[in-house]
């Protein structure tokens, strides 16, 4: 049998989820993007690396606006892995595998500046490896409550 939906409660559970959604990007936006370029200003980044800061508050804000409208489903937790698997994926390829070398002109000389920074990586994945493994957690906790009270089942 087809379920009839009810639209009125449909919209009253989605409008909440897209206002607490909204806000938590608009916070999510301010603390990655606004307030960095506040305190530390685009112009003194290396020349490449301003789309790299762009394309992570990007990442940082669609993820906290897609987590927060899924939360509550299985959506939220695939979400959230997805945003650790993309995140290290984006430092990776930020940091050049760890060897990070930049040319700046100077008055007279071009200086050339070879950076080591796999210990930095490393610790950066580890971090979303473990933000990985928490979801993991959160998702097996959420299936078992869901298992328990009979809105899922199990053949």
């Amino acid at each position: 049998m087809v379920k009839k939906v009810n639209t009125k409660g449909l919209v009253k559970k989605l409008i909440p989820r897209i206002l607490k959604a909204a806000i938590w990007g608009t916070l999510t936006f301010v603390f990655v993007y606004y307030l960095p370029t506040l305190i530390y200003p685009m112009s003194f980044l290396p020349a490449g690396y301003n789309q790299f800061f762009y394309l992570f508050a990007g990442i940082c804000v669609f993820f906290a606006v897609v987590t927060k409208l899924f939360s509550g489903t299985i959506l939220e937790y695939a979400f959230s892995i997805a945003k650790a698997l993309i995140i290290i994926i984006y430092f990776i390829s930020v940091f050049n595998g760890g060897i990070v070398s930049l040319t700046m002109p100077m008055e007279e000389a071009t200086v050339n500046l070879v950076v080591d920074l796999k210990a930095i990586l490393t610790i950066l994945i580890l971090v979303n490896l473990l933000g990985i493994a928490k979801t993991m957690f959160q998702l097996t906790r959420f299936l078992a409550k869901k298992v328990e009270t009979g809105h899922f089942s199990v053949h």
